[in-house]
């Protein structure tokens, strides 16, 4: 990791400053809880505001009941919603944000890319754009550790990370694919709504064996969170897990 923060502030220009000096062992297996949700039939993101980042497509939770709970005030109100563990969160420089036992033990292109998508978030992030935030930061991290594996001339691990890429891709398509289906549906005014709830579940239903394909989660999930930020957020660390955001957790 020490190395890795080297390089994010000599090649890539990214300040580590007081990120990742310390280690911290984690009393449980993720950091954070994160909560997605959206109105049951439509494709855009609930958002709540938070000071200094502004509006963020994402709740988090240090505690997995308080997500729980928060998932359930949301379900009862005929919100579509996903929880899920995230091995690391950002505190966008505010705070020296640790090493946890969550990530530690990633495979070394994964940890790179973690580290250099989170240090990106220090350099710049802009407040009440989730998308963005999240795309430029994946941006980074990826070139990141092209650039970092290329230096060490770690062919095979290189290849590894790119056929990881592709298969992020693949999962993005596969979830703008379906958004697009849904948006159609839920816009299609000449349906009525017990209608579109059966025509939904059954294009959820063909989304889930698409991603088993693929080798990804769910489809309720892997298309919450591929709302945010185009698609590319469903191979993320242990699990297939989103990475926590602005305010880290509650």
């Amino acid at each position: 990791v020490l190395e890795m923060r080297e390089f994010a502030g000599e090649e890539l220009g990214l300040p580590s400053g007081d990120a990742y000096l310390k280690y911290k062992k984690l009393d449980r297996e993720y950091p954070v809880w994160v909560v997605f949700a959206a109105p049951e039939l439509s494709t855009r993101l609930k958002t709540w505001w938070y000071p200094f980042i502004g509006h963020a497509e994402v709740r988090s939770y240090f505690r997995k009941k308080a997500a729980e709970r928060c998932a359930e005030r949301l379900r009862q109100k005929g919100y579509d919603v996903h929880v899920a563990g995230a091995p690391a969160y950002s505190t966008l420089g505010w705070f020296a944000d640790p090493v946890l036992s969550s990530f530690v033990y990633l495979p070394e292109n994964e940890l790179a890319d973690m580290i250099f998508h989170e240090l990106a978030h220090r350099r710049y992030y802009l407040p009440g754009d989730s998308a963005f935030n999240e795309s430029y930061a994946t941006a980074v991290g990826e070139s990141g550790v092209r650039r970092w594996l290329s230096r060490k001339e770690d062919v095979a691990s290189l290849r590894d990370f790119e056929n990881r890429l592709n298969r992020r891709d693949g999962i993005a398509q596969a979830n703008e694919e379906v958004r697009a289906k849904l948006k159609s549906l839920y816009g299609d005014e000449a349906l009525d709504v017990p209608v579109k709830r059966v025509r939904k579940q059954t294009l959820l239903k063909a989304h889930r064996a698409k991603l088993e394909e693929l080798g990804g989660e769910n489809g309720q999930g892997q298309l919450l969170r591929g709302l945010l930020g185009g698609g590319r957020g469903g191979d993320r660390g242990r699990g297939g897990s989103d990475r926590g955001r602005g305010p880290g957790g509650r």
